[in-house]
């Protein structure tokens, strides 16, 4: 199987974040990103806690701060959960 995506070259998660957090006067740094594919290790580079989930891309797990439960056992869920509640 292949998958292809096709896009404009400036419409990634990063760019809708960062426009985001301009907006809303939020700094990067305050940012947690969840991810697990090749298309999200910039923005998990970039926001100030990237996360993957346990179902990432070995790459992925490389690049992020974090490595929470996958998404069969809601590790995003559990992840903020333990956090920020």
């Amino acid at each position: 199987n292949t998958v292809a995506m096709v896009m404009n070259k400036d419409a990634t998660k990063l760019n809708g974040i960062r426009r985001l957090a301009a907006r809303y006067g939020i700094g990067m740094e305050e940012i947690a990103a969840f991810g697990d594919d090749y298309n999200d290790m910039e923005m998990l580079r970039a926001c100030g806690c990237g996360v993957a989930v346990g179902n990432a891309l070995p790459q992925v797990k490389a690049e992020a701060d974090e490595i929470c439960a996958d998404n069969d056992a809601d590790g995003v869920a559990r992840w903020l959960e333990e956090r920020l509640l």
